[in-house]
Formats: C-alpha cells, structure tokens, sequence
C-alpha cells in the first residue's frame, strides 16, 4: 500500500480513505477495512499529525461503525491539546439533521465545552440552547464529504471554536470526526491588541496634532475631528470655561449640526450640566431610556443626541473644560471608549494651554519690538554674557547701523574714544556682579556728531537666581545735558541782563553805555569792553564810551572801518570776530598781532549788533591772555550788545521806522513765524508750510474755518471776536493757544494781521503771521513769581534781624558784647542768604549741614539754644536739584518760628528729628518731622486766619515741595504748635 500520496494530501489539510482487502483469496465473511486519515491542527493552524480511523465493512452490517480497535491512536488522542469526537449526525425520517450524538471523546474534549460526560449524549441534550448552525455545518460534512474548518461562536456557553470537521466512512457514513479548540481568550487576545495598537496609534496621532504649530482653535479642531473619526460618532464639542460665559468653538460634526457658540446647558442640559461643574463623568446610552429628564431629553435630542459622554476637566477643584460627544444614534459606550475619551481630554487641555501660552507669548514678543521700535530710545536686549541679541529700530536711526548686526554690549556701541575704557570696565562689573548698569557715555551720531547719551540695563533673573538676559535702553540726553548746563548759567545770565537794564534805564545815553561796558567786563571777566558804532556812510567806526582795566588805556574816538581788516569783514558780514590766541592766529598779519599785542589784546571777542539784515555795530570785550571763548558768552554779548544799541540808538530808530516802505512795515509788524492770508471776513485762503508743520493741517484743511481746529477750544471764541473787531479797527490782533502736532500740547501765540489795500483804500485781503510768545508768557510768569519771593524774603529777612537783635541784646550785659554777637549772628544770615542762591562746589550738600547753616543764618546756636532739640544722623547727602528748594523751605519754617512759632517767646519748643528710609532696591527717602510748641496758645482768631490763609511760605513749604520735588509733606497748625512733616526723595545708590 502506498501511502506518500496519502500523506501528502493531509499535508495540504485533507481527509483520505483507505480501503484494506482482507487475503487473498479471501473468504465472503472476512470484511474488509477501511482506514480513515484526518489532519490534526497545531496551535499554529498547521498540520501536526493524522488521526487514523479503522471502519469494518461488513455485507449487509445496519449498524454505524464504531471505532473498534483504536489502539495507539487512542492514546494520540489523549495527549494531544485539541479537543476531539465523533459524532453521528441524527436525521429526521424526512431527511432532515436535527441532532448529533458524541460516540468518543477524548480528555481535553471536556476542558474545551465544559461538558461532561457527553459521550452518547446529544448535543441538544446537553446545551439545549445550541445554534442550528452547529447541526447544518456537521449535516453538511456527512452528505457532501467534504472536509470543512471553520470559527463558530457558541452562544450558550460563550465560547469560541477553531473546528475542522470531516466524515468517518463511506458515503454512507453518517459519522464526523470532530478536531476542535477554544480560541475565546485567544481571539479576546487578539481584539485588545488590536485595540490597544489602534489606541496606540489615535494617541500618537493627536500628539502629532496637538503638537503642531498653530493657534488653540486649530489645536482644538483637530483634536476634536481624530477624536470623533476614531470614535464613528456624530459630533465631539469641546467647553473651554477659563472664560466667562465660556461657549462652545469650532465643534467637530460628522452627522450632525454645528453647536458653535451654544453653551453647557445646551449641550447637556441643566442639571447634567451642574454635575458636570463638579468633575463627575456624565455617560448616556439611550437618552430616553437613561432616566433622564424629560427637560434634559428635551434639551439634547434639540441638539441631535440619542447618546452622549460628558467628560470634565478639573484643576485644583476647579472647572477648566471638558469633551462632549454626542451620537446621534443610541449607543453602548465602551470601558476603553470612556478610558480614551478622559485620556484624550487630559491631553487636549493642556496642549489647548499650551498653543494659547505660545500665542500670547508671540503677541506679547510682537508687541515688545512694536513698542521697542515706537519709543524714542534705543532698547536694547543682551544675553546673559553681555551678547546684545536684539536693538530697536532707533537705533539705525540714530547711528545709521544695521539693528540686527553683532554686537557685545553697550561697549561696542559707537562710543567716544574717552568713554570707551570706563564703559567696558563698568559692564564687565555688571555682568559680573549682577547689579544694574547705568552710564551717561558720548555716542557717535550717523552724522558724526557725539552725543551724550544715558545707558541703563537692569538683568532678569530666573527661577533659581541665575541671570537669564539684560534689558536696556540707550537715551539721548544730549539736549537735555545741555539745556541743564543753559540753566545752570541762566541765573546768573538774567541777573546779569537785569543789572543792564537798570543801568541803560535810569541814565543818559553816554554814562549808560559805560556802566553797560563796565558791566559786561565784570560779568566775563574781561580786561576791556567796549561798544563800537559802524557808519557806513562815512566808512567810520565810533567807540563813545569803554571800560578798562587801570593798567590800559582807552579806545574811545573814531577810526577808519577798513584799518580792522578781517575783523570789520566778518562783522559787515554778520560773522563774529574771535581770537583765542593772538601769537597763534594764523589769518592776521605778523604786524597786525604785534599792535594787538602791544596795546595787550592776546585775545578777543567781537559780535556785530545786525538792524534791519545790516551791521550797525559791535560789542567787543579783550583779554590781556589768551582765552577759550563759549558760545554761552558769545550769545550773552551778542544781546548786550542789542540791548545797548536798542538804548543808544532809539531816536534813531523810531525816525528811520517812519522811513520804511509800508508793505515793508506790514510784514515785518506780523511775521515773527506762521504766515498766512485771508478773505475780509476773516475765512484763510492761504496756509503756509510753517503752519502745515506746526498744527499738521495741511492748506486745504486750513481754509475757511478750518484753521480754527488748531485752536484751543476755550480761545475759538475769543478767536473769531477778534476777527469782528478787526474790520472796524483796520488790524488784527490776538493772543491764544495753537496746537503744537509734534509735542501734542497748547502753546500762547501772537496773532496779527493788516489789511491789504486797493487803488481805493478798501482792504482786499488780510496778511497776517502767529508769533510762538510761549516764552514770554513763560517769563512774565517767572518774574512774577520772582517779584513775589523777592518781597516775601525780604519781609521775613527783617523779621529775622529784629527778632535775632532783640534776642541779642536781652541777652547781652554790655554793649560791647552786644556787638559781637549781632554782627556774628548777621553774618550767619548772609551765608545762609547765599547758601539759598547757589549750591556747594562739589555739588552735594548734607542734610544736617544744611539744617545747621539755616539754624546759624537765623542767629540759633543748635547746642546752646534753649528749647532747641535736633536728632538724625550726620551725612544724608541731598540731590543736587533739591538743595535750593529745600534750603528755602527750612529758611521759611526758622523765620515762621522766630517771628511767631516755637522761638517767637520764652516757653516755646521746636524739635526736629530726621532719618534716611530705605523703600526700594537703590532709593532711599529723607524722613524729617518738625514740631513746635507755642509759648502761650493761639487766640481762635488768629488760628482760624493763619488756617484760612496760605503764604508764600506756607505754600512752598506744603505744596512746593511736593511739586518740585516729588516730595510728601503733611503741614498741621493748632492752637498749641505746628507739626510738619516731610519725605523727600535722595539720590539713588548702588547696592
């Protein structure tokens, strides 16, 4: 018998039937065999064996064939981890299968089903439940003969087969072999690592979505759509509540409607809605079979939701969002749907956090640069080794370098090569020590001039302490160092040009020319002025009058204007004449500085006096060194030498006025600087560029009415008034308030106009110019408040001399000692006088010095005036600024108390006790409390009229102070003393 083909077919998974003949010759009664070979399945599918199956046929034998003799394949069966049987498959007497009953079984037959004892049982005896599926499948096999495998779930026992079937026995045979195993958990097996690598990858896949760059609604919306196609649901919404009245965005909705802006209530309905807010998982089903509301089911099949899954997200308590999903089909929600749906919400947001954090710090950088690039210093930016990595636009404008080339701090900036030593050294301590930078250094403008800029950086720390970068600003202060230095030199310039007013004012042309001269050489301190008139008719130079040293002679008389050379072209031309060194200057003639240096000029200043575009003279001052001359000084002699001329010269001018052509006269009457033209009823017809430039109101914008927008509103009527008056007056005349565009502020101008004339008189039209008188106004303001010190402080000055001569001479036995004392005591008064007009050389003065010298200048000894208590610590430095103020504030409150406070009698007190207050890193306050006791009480009246009314020394002391100084002060008069108290800004320090 050859048995390979066989062995080969089962190989492939197929049955095979041998048939054995009994010997040869055999007798009638000797049956024949038939072998039945099946393929076993390996746990691997493949095949691992054969079962083998003896049949005896016997001629005219009813009954089914049973396994006679299984021998070693019995014992195959046993061993083998797959469940076996045969089974005979039962027919109805119409044919049809309606059973089948177990004929063998093998051990691992029971662990497989969970049945026992089963054989020549029935299968529907024993699981009555079982599927036709089983009987139709098995039917099959014995009438087609045909092997079949198949998976089959059994409900009844809830388990899944792996069955190969195939018929025992001819094609009569009614008898299958059963080879079968229990693959439930296997195939559960399966089924969760196939949904664990699905989750796997939704998860990996809404990383990648929530990682990428984009705004939160992307963020949001893709989320929200890889949530609901992995899901199949209809709709996925998400609640952002960190925002009040928070509302649903942009929601995913496969099959359903959009929900944008609804809000919780809508979505899920009030009271799921409520316990939403308190963090609890809210899962529905079936809506109208979860014992819901009839309200909640209302409110969410409005929306479409047969089924839905609310999952909240909590921070601290506290509701920060939430995932809606919604479907609109009943739906049984899965343990591994719902562990998603919470994993995917405690993803999103944060990521949604993430995005907005990432866009707000975008916005916020953007903003940064905008305002960097808007404000007027440069703003620079440094790593935390100095490496600058970002500059503002302004500075390309400054410097006319790229902001965005390298550098390394503000010592690579475009400083003077005087600065640059200091500057590196004093960022390297910076960097090193952490402490703010802050430098005025000289920075090189594109065009080349050097400016005087402040830098300043203060460093950003990190969590830990550590530096993270250095923010700073480099500001131009060159004007406003230059403006201090102007009104450093201002005062005594105005009293200077006051004192020559007077002398021109109250004498006669020639004597007051000398004393203007003679005060011009004081005030420069100069060897010679002198004041020369050009007569260009006579081609003649006149000195009238000059002031000299003793040791010089004069120059009066009269001299030919071209015998000065380059001196008198200069002047003819509007120049001045200056020479610093006279042996050194190379444009005069050797003979010419040997006669300049015999009459001893080695130095000079000339600056011509210019009426009407022409020189009509010039104000010269010499010096017997050479000299270095300023332009404060040049510009103080140029009006000196206006102010003069305008004294000497003003018959003159008033009959050369009358000379002068009308138009001439009309222009020069009304264009100090905006010019402009309008109809005779007051409406422009013309603007020009000065104007534009002042107000930004182009021509256009400016005819008709239009100029009145410049105008401050409160002056528009006062305006238009004017306009009424001038066509009965024949002028035009006004002062008000225009619009500076550039600055954004209000400034006083003088407005004039004349009319234009035809042939017959009648004006035409009006000419007309606005003249900036800001600095005027700003002056008549200054004098006056001058005036008013100037007779307060002498008022208190005598005050002080009567009170502090009284207190001497009561106190003194003899009039010798008297005088002593007095002129002591008046004398302190003198340099505490002077101590209020200019400052210490060295620019800072001490509180307690201060407080000391106003004491002395007042006549008060501190240790030895009786009811005088002062306490505070020596050395409080004072800003410069505020010493002057300051100084004049103590002055008030000493006289105030002399004349009728703590010192005005015997009995009185005054206490005055200070200390320094730290208040921030690097600023410091000065703390003073003033208190004085009166000797005998204040008559009601007398307090209510000194409460009532506010003096000038009251008023610098309460509100001066605050306002020049920055100060807070508190000022409490009783009946019984005075309480004064004041905190007043120092100059910052370093740590």
């Amino acid at each position: 018998m050859a048995l390979e083909p066989s062995l080969v077919s089962i190989r492939q998974g197929q049955s095979v039937l041998l048939r054995l003949q009994g010997s040869d010759p055999a007798p009638a009664s000797d049956p024949a065999q038939d072998l039945v070979m099946s393929p076993l399945w390996g746990a691997d599918g493949g095949v691992v064996g054969a079962l083998v199956t003896q049949l005896n046929r016997g001629v005219g034998d009813p009954a089914p064939p049973v396994l006679q003799d299984m021998g070693a394949y019995r014992r195959l069966f046993e061993v083998i981890d797959q469940g076996f049987c045969l089974a005979e498959v039962l027919f109805t007497p119409e044919g049809q299968a309606c059973d089948y009953r177990f004929l063998e079984t093998n051990s691992a037959f029971s662990q497989h089903t969970g049945m026992q004892n089963a054989v020549g049982r029935t299968a529907l005896e024993l699981v009555p439940e079982l599927e036709r599926g089983w009987v139709e499948l098995y039917a099959n096999v014995v009438l087609t003969g045909r092997s079949i495998r198949f998976e089959y779930q059994a409900e009844p026992i809830g388990r899944l087969f792996d069955v190969f079937a195939a018929r025992v026995g001819g094609d009569d045979s009614r008898i299958v072999g059963i080879i079968f195993r229990d693959i439930t958990e296997h195939r559960a097996r399966e089924a969760e690592l196939r949904a664990s690598n699905a989750r796997k990858a939704f998860l990996l896949e809404l990383s990648d979505a929530i990682c990428a760059p984009g705004d939160a609604a992307c963020v949001q919306w893709s989320s929200l759509r890889l949530l609901g196609e992995h899901l199949g649901v209809d709709r996925v919404a998400w609640l952002d509540m960190t925002e009040p009245d928070a509302a649903v965005g942009r929601a995913y909705c496969a099959g359903a409607d959009s929900v944008q802006d609804y809000q919780i209530e809508s979505l899920l309905g009030q009271n799921i809605g409520h316990r939403f807010a308190t963090g609890q998982i809210e899962v529905c089903a079936d809506t109208r079979t979860g014992g819901l509301s009839a309200q909640a089911v209302a409110t969410l099949e409005a929306v479409s939701a047969r089924a839905f899954v609310a999952v909240p997200y909590l921070r601290g308590g506290k509701l920060i969002g939430g995932l809606v999903v919604h479907n609109k089909q009943p739906r049984n929600w899965s343990a591994a749907e719902l562990t998603l749906m919470a994993e995917a919400t405690e993803r999103i947001m944060p990521a949604l956090e993430q995005a907005r954090a990432e866009s707000a710090l975008r916005q916020s950088e953007e903003k940064f640069r905008q305002l960097a690039d808007l404000a007027p210093s440069v703003v620079w930016m440094a790593d935390a080794d100095g490496t600058i990595s970002y500059v503002s636009e302004q500075w390309q404008h400054f410097a006319g370098q790229d902001p965005h080339g390298p550098k390394t701090g503000p010592s690579a900036f475009l400083l003077h090569p005087d600065d640059r030593s200091k500057a590196k050294q004093a960022w390297a301590a910076a960097l090193r020590s952490g402490e703010p930078f802050e430098m005025e250094l000289r920075n090189r403008r594109k065009d080349g001039q050097y400016r005087w800029c402040l830098t300043r950086a203060r460093p950003q720390h990190g969590a830990e302490g550590r530096i993270l970068c250095w923010f700073g600003t480099t500001t131009d202060i060159d004007d406003q160092k230059r403006t201090e230095e102007f009104l450093r030199q201002s005062e005594g310039r105005q009293a200077f040009l006051l004192s020559l007013v007077d002398a021109l004012r109250q004498s006669a042309p020639l004597p007051a020319q000398k004393e203007a001269c003679r005060l011009v050489a004081q005030h420069l301190q100069v060897n010679r002025a002198f004041f020369a008139e050009l007569d260009e008719p006579t081609g003649k130079v006149h000195v009238a009058q000059d002031h000299f040293d003793p040791a010089l002679n004069s120059v009066a008389g009269s001299y030919r204007a071209d015998s000065f050379g380059l001196a008198m072209t200069l002047l003819r031309r509007g120049d001045r004449f200056e020479v610093c060194d006279m042996r050194s200057h190379s444009a005069i003639p050797a003979f010419v500085q040997a006669r300049f240096l015999a009459g001893q000029i080695a130095a000079c200043l000339c600056v011509p006096v210019i009426l009407g575009g022409q020189t009509a003279g010039a104000i010269c001052v010499t010096t017997c060194e050479a000299r270095q001359w300023t332009e404060a000084e040049v510009e103080l002699l140029a009006e000196a030498g206006q102010r003069i001329w305008a004294a000497v010269a003003q018959t003159r001018s008033e009959t050369a006025q009358r000379a002068i052509d009308t138009r001439f006269r009309t222009l020069v009457e009304g264009m100090p600087q905006l010019v402009w033209r309008a109809a005779t009823s007051g409406r422009w017809t013309w603007a020009s560029p000065q104007w534009t430039a002042f107000t930004n109101l182009t021509n256009s914008q400016s005819q008709n009415a239009g100029w009145l927008d410049a105008v401050h509103p409160e002056d528009r009527a006062e305006a238009e008034a004017a306009w009424a008056r001038a066509r009965d007056l024949g002028k035009f005349s006004a002062e008000y308030r225009l619009r500076d565009h550039a600055t954004d502020t209000y400034r006083w101008f003088q407005t004039r106009a004349l009319p234009v004339r035809d042939e017959t008189g009648h004006p035409v039209e009006w000419l007309g110019t606005s003249t900036d008188v800001q600095g005027q106004h700003d002056m008549q303001e200054r004098l006056r408040s001058l005036v008013a010190e100037l007779q307060h402080r002498t008022r208190n000055l005598m005050a002080v001399v009567m009170a502090v001569t009284d207190r001497t001479l009561a106190s003194s036995a003899t009039l010798e000692d008297f005088r002593v004392v007095i002129q002591s005591r008046l004398g302190s008064i003198a340099r505490t006088s002077g101590l209020l007009s200019k400052l210490r050389d060295d620019g800072q003065i001490t509180f307690d010095e201060l407080l000391a010298s106003v004491f002395q200048g007042h006549g008060i000894a501190i240790k030895e005036t009786t009811g005088l208590r002062v306490s505070g610590p020596a050395g409080i430095r004072l800003r410069s600024s505020s010493v002057q103020t300051l100084a004049l504030a103590l002055h008030e409150l000493v006289a105030q108390s002399i004349a009728s406070g703590g010192f005005a009698g015997a009995g009185g007190s005054v206490c005055v006790d200070w200390h320094m207050q730290h208040v921030a890193e690097g600023k410091r306050r000065l703390v003073l409390a003033w208190r004085e006791t009166f000797a005998e009480p204040l008559p009601p009246s007398q307090l209510a009229k000194d409460q009532s009314s506010i003096s000038f020394g009251r008023e610098l002391i309460e509100r001066g102070l605050s306002y020049q100084l920055n100060a807070d002060t508190s000022y409490r008069l009783t009946s019984e003393g005075l309480a004064f108290d004041l905190s007043l800004p120092l100059t910052q320090y370093r740590t």
